[in-house]
């Protein structure tokens, strides 16, 4: 299921900043692209962080505004983007800190 998840993300245009940002890999940016964030000092921008869980939390919250299991329906797929980012410490302590 991850695999057919990394594919999806890998098909899409600009991929390799599409699947740094959503997953926090930055493998597949060049050394050069790499070097060049680190330098300008923009480079905490694709790491994982709680961010993320507030951009999906937010953004699932007003798909879901009108249905009654809303909380539980998010709780599933913040446990998807926990797979699928192979359970990041980050992610994993934002996910803690906001449902507890």
């Amino acid at each position: 299921m991850k695999n057919i998840i990394y594919e999806r993300i890998n098909n899409i245009d600009s991929n390799e900043y599409f699947y740094t940002l959503i997953v926090g890999d930055s493998s597949y940016l060049s050394e050069d692209i790499s070097n060049i964030w680190q330098t300008c000092g923009i480079s905490h921008l694709i790491a994982l962080s709680g961010m993320h869980i507030g951009f999906i939390i937010s953004i699932l919250s007003k798909l879901f505004k009108k249905i009654k299991i809303k909380n539980l329906l998010i709780i599933l797929f913040l446990f998807l983007y926990l797979f699928i980012t192979n359970y990041s410490i980050s992610i994993l302590r934002a996910f803690f800190l906001y449902f507890f």
